[in-house]
């Protein structure tokens, strides 16, 4: 028995061949980025994960306490009696399977991580900007809190920084380095709430050409206040939050 082919059908044959290669070995750039086992879904909101993956997600779907965002009672919140900032809105529940994630972008090389937590800050965004404590129409600004050098040096990148600006992209607003770390602090993580504040004490502080550079920004808008937001990868005591925007103040 033989078989006769033409160029159109030869070229059909190794099309389909092609195909069905890729379907069973998809390339690294169709994996999901979390668990790289399962090939990326259209319908995971586009923040290039697998199905399985995107529903484990723990979004905040309710805010509960209306000054830290949390989606559960909020103790901080109820014995803080001055804040340096207005409302802080985040994207999910800080559970162990985010820990991880985040542990595995920071600290661990998965730096393409960063492409989803970004997707899920746009998330945190919408929440801010739909609160009626955020007044529409004010010049707006992103601030990334600062790391400092030895752990940007060990690490390589501020994921802070990072986040910023994946949503300046998103949501076409300008960044600021308006923050500068002037004070090593050791890890928040194993400190109590009371720890984490006289820890930061001092941390950060204004840079002074970067203010500039916001005040001749904001000379070409109407004049009013301007909406500073503070974008950070972990809001657990508000500790950071609360030193980064008296300094901003």
């Amino acid at each position: 028995m033989s078989f006769l082919f033409t160029e159109s059908g030869m070229l059909k044959w190794l099309g389909k061949l092609t195909a069905a290669a890729k379907a069973l070995f998809p390339r690294e750039s169709q994996l999901c980025l979390a668990c790289a086992k399962r090939k990326r879904s259209t319908v995971a909101g586009g923040l290039a994960l697998c199905l399985d993956c995107c529903r484990q997600i723990p979004w905040i779907r309710e805010v509960v306490c209306p000054t830290c965002g949390r989606g559960v009672e909020c103790p901080d919140c109820r014995r803080t009696t001055c804040s340096h900032y207005i409302i802080s809105r985040s994207a999910v529940h800080y559970n162990a399977l985010m820990k991880e994630w985040l542990a595995r972008y920071k600290y661990r090389g998965h730096e393409r991580l960063g492409q989803v937590i970004g997707g899920m800050m746009a998330h945190a965004m919408r929440l801010l900007t739909e609160d009626p404590a955020f007044v529409r129409g004010r010049f707006t600004v992103l601030v990334f809190v600062p790391v400092s050098e030895s752990r940007l040096e060990m690490r390589g990148f501020n994921q802070s920084r990072q986040l910023a600006e994946q949503l300046a992209a998103r949501f076409s607003l300008p960044v600021f380095a308006l923050l500068e770390r002037v004070k090593d602090t050791e890890k928040q993580s194993m400190k109590t709430r009371a720890g984490r504040f006289k820890n930061l004490r001092g941390a950060f502080s204004l840079n002074r050409q970067e203010a500039d550079r916001l005040r001749s920004a904001a000379s070409t808008q109407p004049p009013g206040p301007i909406n500073v937001i503070i974008v950070d990868d972990v809001y657990t005591t508000g500790s950071t939050m609360q030193r980064c925007a008296q300094a901003v103040r």
